[in-house]
């Protein structure tokens, strides 16, 4: 789904051996799907929880979109979830994710799903060189299915800065 939430509220429960939960709350706004149409954008909530021990990182999350009718219920959204992971060797970290969402909103209902695995490893004390194949399907869609390779890199200049680039 959406990696921002506008007019939202989100909790991190504090770090407990590892464990972490996280739960976010998106009240909707007010917006023009068209010229002669003002409605109200789609509320949302999400529940999740991570794990990150040594070189093992793993995480989930469910989110819900509601359909922008007052009328609407749970079951007129969009639902979506993921799990990913990691596991760090030190000398190269492989990852992998799987998402999938299901839109009851649309005239035709649609799932999408997206995985993908990759490698990263680490180019000197600055950088970090990544590879990375993924798979994007739309299940109700003839032809609609996207494969993609991606190669990065990315160089640290300080905490907060770095210089990247990507092929795909």
């Amino acid at each position: 789904g959406n990696s921002r939430i506008s007019n939202s509220i989100a909790y991190a429960s504090p770090v407990m051996s590892g464990f972490q939960g996280h739960a976010i709350y998106g009240f909707g706004e007010k917006v023009n799907k068209s010229f002669s149409d003002s409605a109200t954008d789609e509320s949302f909530f999400g529940i999740g929880g991570s794990y990150g021990n040594g070189p093992v990182k793993v995480a989930a999350v469910y989110q819900v979109r509601l359909e922008d009718d007052a009328k609407a219920s749970v079951n007129d959204g969009a639902k979506a979830w993921a799990v990913v992971g990691s596991y760090d060797f030190k000398v190269v970290k492989l990852h992998a994710s799987y998402w999938r969402e299901k839109d009851e909103r649309a005239a035709q209902e649609l799932t999408k799903k997206l995985w993908d695995i990759g490698v990263s490893a680490p180019i000197g004390s600055a950088g970090n060189l990544s590879l990375e194949y993924s798979q994007f399907k739309i299940s109700e869609v003839d032809q609609g299915k996207a494969k993609g390779l991606t190669l990065s890199y990315k160089h640290d200049l300080s905490k907060r800065t770095a210089l990247y680039t990507t092929l795909t």
